[in-house]
């Protein structure tokens, strides 16, 4: 039976599609920034100039610009430009998708301006997604017009001898602001930013997060994975001199110098007591999706994660014993926490990354946890007291403490005493206990909530026979009545 073959090209309304997609305009600039670095010519650090305002956006680079049959594979979708282009080793584009797709969520208008170096002229391609859509279904369709210019130094590229700009109006959010955009690049690019490249967010330069390290606790992370130990891993973990309530803890991890993942807590359990954890780690074998926004958990990145976690035994302990009242107020337990952990990690005590981040921390000042700190907080001890049937002993405690409406409702701290002092953490913030019209059974929940995670995050109880017992007290709890679970 005979074959026929039919053109296959995509609708022209895709453009308006994809740009419907759920990236947040920081994403969206990031996407775009990230072919900057991409581009970055070798004479001189990469400087990326972004101005924000109501009715446009403009991110304009100094990068080596493109020829015209670059910036005519560049404007496809789904091209990889490995094929255009030679790619360096730390080329972050890979799917063809971020450029197109970025500027379609951040408005239905959009040009390229490019000077490409070594040549003195500016070339020019509009996208207006209202002609788009009108355009009938057809290869023909997505047929773009490049202008030939001569260099306009009064336009978005200014006086600069090469380079790339891209200008979006009609903006799909009526108020973009910069403040988001510029934390997140600040995140993204920080390798970058460490060596000598910026990033300016309307005047404003994009810097990293500020880091406040427990003295000694910064630890280089240089581990081998894979198949034939051919994959690395490295980066820095440091215990941080305050607990987390924000989520922001645990580890960003980067490929090809951008981040694809902020606050990973995969390596460890993520608990308020192990919120001191924060790290970044650079996996440049990890394949990230296509936004950049995540990871795909193949199985490299399982064999990865098996490495991972072992290293972080240690680490995982000393955020722990930390986070136990007192201790890390304490001069002396804190360095012998500190020590410990460094001795199980096999470490000198000058071993440092190769690197230590920008923006940290490490001195010797009287460290303060920022969560309690200058914040009311209120004690409360119950008679109550839970005994297992292997003879451990849990004293029930809880603790009111603000921790911003948009922190968790609450959380537990544990210790290894007799009896164990298990203390359940209220925030006295958060609309679940401002709203309520019981506050005593708000309490009782959360200290249930307490019991069942601890016994099966601490215990290794069956989740089955933890609720089980959650329900013994609870109901005991709620009667007044004492006793002991069977």
């Amino acid at each position: 039976m005979p074959t026929k073959s039919y053109p296959n090209p995509p609708s022209p309304k895709l453009l308006e599609k994809i740009g419907a997609t759920n990236l947040t305009l920081a994403d969206a600039i990031a996407e775009i920034v990230a072919n900057s670095f991409d581009a970055a010519s070798e004479q001189g650090n990469c400087i990326v100039e972004i101005d924000i305002k109501s009715d446009e956006i403009r991110v304009v680079d100094n990068g080596v610009g493109m020829i015209e049959s670059v910036l005519v594979e560049a404007t496809k979708l789904g091209i990889d430009m490995s094929g255009v282009i030679t790619k360096h080793a730390g080329n972050k584009g890979k799917f063809g998708l971020g450029m197109k797709t970025a500027c379609a969520s951040m408005g239905r208008w959009w040009a390229i301006y490019t000077r490409p170096q070594g040549a003195n002229i500016e070339y020019r391609v509009v996208f207006d997604l209202s002609e788009w859509e009108k355009k009938i279904d057809s290869a023909d369709a997505w047929t773009i017009n490049v202008e030939d210019l001569q260099p306009d130094f009064s336009g978005p590229l200014g006086n600069r001898s090469y380079g790339t700009a891209i200008v979006v109006k009609k903006l799909r959010s009526k108020d973009p602001a910069k403040g988001a955009v510029l934390k997140k690049l600040g995140e993204s690019f920080k390798p970058h930013l460490e060596q000598g490249d910026c990033i300016i967010v309307n005047g404003d330069k994009a810097i990293p997060h500020t880091y406040r390290f427990v003295p000694g606790s910064l630890v280089p992370i240089n581990i081998l994975c894979g198949p034939k130990n051919e994959l690395l891993i490295n980066g820095w973990v440091a215990v941080d001199a305050q607990t987390h309530n924000d989520g922001q803890y645990g580890f960003n991890i980067y490929r090809k110098r951008q981040l694809v993942q902020t606050w990973n807590q995969d390596w460890f359990k993520g608990h308020l007591m192990t919120s001191r954890i924060i790290g970044e780690v650079h996996m440049d074998f990890i394949d990230a999706t296509f936004f950049k926004l995540g990871l795909q958990h193949s199985d490299v990145w399982q064999m990865a994660s098996a490495r991972m976690k072992e290293f972080m035994k240690p680490i995982v302990r000393a955020s722990r014993d930390l986070s136990r009242e007192g201790n890390v107020h304490s001069p002396a337990r804190r360095k012998d926490i500190i020590d410990t952990m460094r001795g199980e990690l096999k470490l000198n005590p000058t071993d440092l990354p190769s690197q230590i981040p920008i923006n940290a921390i490490i001195d010797e000042e009287p460290i303060t946890d920022s969560v309690s700190a200058d914040k009311p907080i209120k004690l409360i001890v119950e008679a109550e007291e839970l005994i297992l049937q292997n003879g451990t002993r849990i004293s029930i405690s809880r603790l009111e403490r603000s921790m911003g409406e948009d922190g968790p409702p609450f959380d537990y701290l544990d210790d290894d005493n007799d009896p164990v002092g298990l203390q359940t953490i209220l925030n006295s913030d958060h609309p679940l206990f401002l709203r309520a019209k019981d506050p005593r059974h708000i309490e009782l929940l959360a200290t249930a909530d307490s019991i069942l995670r601890y016994l099966i995050d601490r215990c290794g109880l069956e989740s089955r026979r933890a609720v089980e017992i959650r329900n013994s007290w609870l109901l005991k709890a709620l009667s007044g009545a004492k006793g002991t679970p069977k």
